[in-house]
């Protein structure tokens, strides 16, 4: 039963005649916001989106058959490619051949036969006055770019020849030599461009047909092909090594790779290739259970489903995908419409509530949404990486912000809701909707009341722990491989870090808009640095310990009622902040001399009530929490300065009693009576929990000041009557709170206050 006067309330609705108008004008505003936001959803999660890609991974085994619901056909641009790579392969490379690459080799022929006759000439009748070796050693004139050969193998050649056997020689092995210039030798840097290779033996017995049918041969193959043509032409073995050390350096590769006219014969013969038209009828099996999924698999479905999506999404908005999706949307905003209604009927905080709600999981749709566009397009050719995309998205955003914000239950309701509309993106999975809605909660367990920054980022990675949990054991079920389960833990707990740096990072903005105030910002508050807290401690040190005193009051009261003790703590601490203004006119900080008896009450209860109006000013300069400057406004709501009005009511009888025992003459001015209202405080009244306790609070700490004889008794008199005078006049018209609660409070108080206020044993002097 909350604490409110009848005549007050009856006076209230007398006063607003037009309030049933008033009352359906708030309903239209909120009608048009609740369907404004239904809206906003429906169109974030589903507006031109289809069914989402079925998960396939490529080189893992399917988990379900997926039958065609519609014949249909395609162009396989994967098997066109195969065409295009094996025609790629086959198309043999287009080599230019040398002209005349031998004439190295006749021309150092030529000069040998000519060195040899001049030696022939010259040392005929005396062979010993120099060598053959020698004599071709000092004469021969050779390239710089040939290669060495060995003269005495060469002189050996003519000495054991005849000019007709050598000369016979020497054309068989020229001919040797042009076979193989006409099959065509190219060097090791060619060799990779062609698949086939020979070794030919013994050109001279192989027909002009077979040399035709001939691939070209490597360097290597070629010299091997020289050396046994060689061999069967010489008559010894000493011929032999003496002709081949001659004829090796005459062989060179002959081919030249011409890119250009290569890559043109391959692109002539690409275009040639017909299209790969693959057909399906209605019922056919796309993929069986357990099949191995292959790249050709992975684009069959791709093009099955976007013919599906083309079948399903006609028009942007008119199709049956989007209209069934908005139908069960529906369906849910009239179920959270149902709840808000009636579960949030008595809440104060209501429209705090739903606006916090609201604009996080906008929010959250709408990264969500974002995530999933971008990822689709980024990622089209991974098909790895688009299965694991549900586990990029930041799934308990939403509900940490709600539950931080607001608390539990609306932090639970947010993962609910982003959780149904994102299984519905996903075919109506009830395992996306069961592995979403989990961390969610997880995250609004761990999220909720904490007071610092860091454990709310640790609740955020405790929420994608719960989610990487959830995918890995799905995972299992369907027998996915190991890398690929990794790949989920990795995202899914780098996601839920992200999400609390994302949560800490709106968190300040989220508190600026919607004047709200976390745990996390009133902790932060309760440093004793704070500057205004220290100019306290030095220029006002008793309302310092005043507000201290208050602090303990109530927090320990707040605790009891269940409200938020620490929000009366950090609000106790800042609600006298305006007595730094003049802080000697306050009685806790006098030390001697006071000015308020140079003053008329009057003068003095305007200068009492003014550090109401500089505390809150000064908490407007500092920017302290909207929650803080409601409770200086309101901590002594419109009470009465007691102490200056009835001493203003004891000068003026004391004027009136002198007036009637002199000759005075009376003034019209005289007459008038004691203004209450200047010696009472503009207020307004408390007006929720916690701003009725510190209300309470702080008169009860600066009357027990007062206390004679400190007893439990005597305490408890002391309150009794402050909540009684409080109540009377009329200062818990607007609070909440009932009368069990303020039964609670006194018992609370009476508790503190003893063990503040205890007495000691006198200690010894000596």
């Amino acid at each position: 039963m909350a604490v409110k006067k009848t005549t007050k309330r009856n006076g209230h609705k007398s006063k607003n005649g037009n309030s049933l108008s008033l009352i359906k004008s708030s309903d239209i505003v909120n009608a048009s916001c609740f369907i404004g936001f239904g809206v906003a959803i429906i169109l974030i999660s589903f507006l031109g989106r289809g069914n989402e890609p079925r998960n396939l991974i490529l080189k893992e085994y399917a988990k379900e058959r997926i039958v065609a619901e519609f014949p249909f056909s395609y162009e396989s641009d994967i098997l066109r490619q195969n065409k295009s790579e094996l025609i790629q392969t086959k198309t043999p490379p287009i080599f230019n051949k040398l002209k005349n690459p031998q004439d190295d080799l006749i021309e150092l022929i030529d000069q040998l036969n000519n060195l040899h006759a001049s030696y022939e000439i010259k040392y005929s009748k005396n062979k010993e006055t120099i060598t053959l070796e020698d004599f071709i050693n000092e004469n021969i004139e050779l390239n710089n770019d040939f290669p060495p050969i060995n003269i005495n193998k060469i002189a050996n050649l003519y000495k054991e020849t005849s000019p007709k056997e050598r000369s016979k020689l020497f054309d068989k092995c020229t001919k040797i030599l042009n076979e193989l210039y006409s099959v065509g030798i190219y060097n090791k840097k060619t060799a990779s461009l062609l698949k086939t290779k020979h070794i030919i033996l013994g050109l001279s017995h192989i027909s002009k047909e077979a040399k035709d049918k001939l691939s070209p041969l490597d360097f290597d193959a070629a010299l091997v092909a020289l050396k046994i043509s060689i061999d069967s032409e010489a008559k010894d073995n000493d011929q032999s090594k003496g002709l081949f050390n001659l004829y090796q350096y005459g062989l060179k590769p002959n081919l030249v790779f011409s890119e250009d006219e290569t890559k043109i014969a391959v692109r002539d013969a690409i275009k040639a290739i017909e299209p790969e038209l693959l057909d399906f009828q209605q019922g056919d099996t796309l993929i069986a259970p357990g099949q191995l999924i292959t790249p050709l698999d992975i684009e069959k479905i791709k093009a099955y489903e976007n013919l599906e999506d083309k079948r399903i999404t006609d028009t942007f908005i008119f199709n049956e995908l989007f209209l069934g999706r908005s139908f069960i949307t529906g369906l849910l905003l009239l179920i959270l419409y149902l709840f808000i209604r009636y579960g949030l009927k008595d809440n104060a905080k209501k429209r705090l509530i739903l606006s916090v709600s609201a604009t996080s999981i906008i929010l959250h749709l709408f990264i969500t949404r974002f995530v999933i566009e971008s990822g689709e397009l980024l990622l089209s050719n991974n098909e790895s990486m688009l299965a694991i995309l549900p586990n990029c998205i930041p799934i308990a955003l939403a509900p940490i912000l709600a539950a931080v914000l607001i608390g539990a239950l609306p932090g639970i309701l947010s993962a609910l809701i982003v959780s149904i509309l994102f299984c519905l993106g996903f075919d109506n999975s009830i395992d996306q909707l069961l592995v979403t809605f989990l961390p969610g909660i997880v995250g609004v367990y761990a999220a909720f009341n904490t007071r610092s920054r860091s454990k709310l980022l640790r609740a955020c990675l405790l929420s994608g722990l719960t989610s990487a949990l959830g995918y890995t054991i799905l995972s299992i079920i369907a027998g996915n491989s190991i890398g690929f389960i990794s790949q989920q833990i990795i995202c899914s707990t780098s996601i839920g870090f992200l999400t609390g740096v994302i949560v800490v990072g709106l968190l300040s903005a989220f508190e600026q808009i919607f004047q709200v105030t976390t745990n996390i910002t009133l902790l932060e508050l309760t440093d004793f640095n704070h500057p205004i807290l220290r100019r306290m401690q030095l220029d006002a040190p008793g309302t310092y310990h005043h507000s201290l005193m208050v602090a303990n009051l109530s927090e320990n009261a707040a605790d009891a009622i269940g409200s938020d003790p620490l929000l009366c703590r950090v609000c106790c601490l800042f609600h006298d902040i305006g007595k730094l203004v003049k802080p000697e006119y306050f009685s806790e900080n006098q030390r001697g001399m006071n000015p308020h008896d140079e003053k008329n009450p009057s003068m003095s209860a305007l200068v009492i009530k003014a550090h109401v109006k500089e505390g809150v000013e000064m908490a407007k300069q500092e920017k302290l929490p909207k929650v803080i400057i409601d409770v200086i406004k309101q901590h002594h709501g419109n009470s009465l300065i007691k102490y200056f009005y009835h001493l203003a009511k004891k000068q003026r009888n004391t004027e009136l009693i002198n007036r009637e025992n002199s000759s005075y003459k009376e003034d019209s001015k005289d007459n008038e009576m004691l203004n209450e209202a200047t010696y009472r405080y503009d207020g307004p009244k408390p007006c929720f929990k916690e701003s009725a306790i510190i209300f309470f609070a702080d008169a009860v700490e600066a009357t027990s000041r007062s206390l004679k004889k400190i007893s439990q008794p005597a305490i408890e008199e002391m309150i009794d009557k402050i909540f009684e005078s409080r109540i009377e006049d009329g200062q818990l018209d607007e609070c909440p709170l009932t009368f069990k609660e303020l039964n609670q409070i006194k018992n609370s108080f009476t508790r503190t206050l003893l063990n503040m206020l205890h007495s000691r044993v006198e200690y010894p002097t000596n």
